[in-house]
């Protein structure tokens, strides 16, 4: 069990790497990102069952599921400044945005089971990092309205108060 579990973590992290590195996390709704997004849930759990059900010490499973916490979390974080840049800086359309919603949800909910697991204490450092980006997308949004734009179109303006206003949620809900 031990060493399906780590098999299962390795790739999983295989399918991440190829996932970003290959630009497929911004082929929304293709065949490859659906499939994508299917294994590394489906890897991820199956790994954590694994690794639950083998005669691993306690500390080790935490260690792993820390480890794995904090990827997600970084990954999660990363993809919703990315998400909010593109946004700010270009118009994303009604699919891309459903498509960059549904990614950000699913690291972001893998990285919260990840955390729950461990201690509910950790969910304060979470906590600090959405706020972190939030506080970036915040002077982000701010620059463009003040500074860069002559014209506020009401759908973008309202994508991008949904982009604050989720993560403000994450924010407070964590915190």
């Amino acid at each position: 069990m031990r060493i399906l579990a780590y098999l299962g973590l390795i790739a999983d992290i295989v399918t991440i790497w190829v996932f970003v590195s290959g630009k497929k996390f911004t082929e929304f709704w293709s065949m490859e990102w659906v499939i994508s997004i299917a294994l590394i849930i489906a890897l991820f759990m199956l790994a954590m069952t694994f690794l639950k059900k083998s005669e691993n010490s306690t500390e080790e499973v935490d260690t792993i599921m820390a480890i794995f916490g904090i990827g997600y979390t970084i990954l999660g974080i990363a993809l919703y400044i990315y998400f909010a840049y593109i946004q700010a800086t270009d118009y994303i359309n009604l699919y891309e945005y459903g498509g960059y919603w549904a990614l950000f949800s699913i690291m972001y909910l893998i990285s919260l089971y990840c955390v729950i697991k461990i201690d509910l204490n950790s969910l304060l450092l979470q906590s600090y990092a959405y706020g972190a980006a939030i506080l970036y997308v915040m002077i982000l949004l701010i620059y463009k309205y003040v500074y860069n734009s002559d014209i506020v179109d009401l759908a973008i303006l309202l994508q991008e108060l949904g982009i604050l206003v989720v993560g403000s949620i994450i924010f407070f809900t964590t915190y």
